[in-house]
């Protein structure tokens, strides 16, 4: 009989060091569960183990969790993934300021070529005004990209 014993707590002392080592299970109830044993007996396994120097670890103090001793427990960051993000030369700010510009300078020689007491001459000549505004936004738009 204590042969037949001592094969069966061979085999539960392996199974007991995979599911440790392999499984990274710490949960002494979980490993009395899989073992289908209590858990003083998976606690006197463990201990066993660790006489022997089959294991290297340690349990808590209130003998709920068996930690291994090469477990690392610092946080693993995230690793960063850089993205390039290639900006055209025509950015928002930009292409607002070049619309602007070019409202001013397409008002300015409309306002040239129109005589002054037209209706066209004072259209003309708000676009002007718009364009400075729309200017003024597209270098605001600009310098905060």
């Amino acid at each position: 009989m204590t042969v037949q014993t001592s094969q069966i707590s061979i085999i539960q002392k392996s199974n007991l060091v995979r599911m440790i080592e392999e499984q990274n299970i710490s949960s002494i109830n979980i490993l009395s569960r899989l073992m289908k044993l209590t858990s003083e007996e998976v606690l006197h396994m463990i201990q066993e183990l660790l006489n022997e120097g089959t294991l290297h670890g340690y349990l808590t103090e209130d003998g709920s969790r068996f930690f291994k001793g090469d477990a690392k427990f610092l946080p693993q960051k995230p690793k960063e993934v850089e993205v390039a993000i290639e900006r055209g030369f025509f950015t928002p700010g930009k292409l607002v300021f070049f619309i602007g510009l070019s409202m001013f300078i397409g008002g300015q020689i409309g306002v040239r070529l129109v005589p002054i007491d037209s209706i066209l001459w004072q259209i003309l000549s708000s676009i002007v005004v718009l364009s400075l505004i729309v200017i003024l936004l597209g270098m605001i738009a600009f310098s905060k990209e």
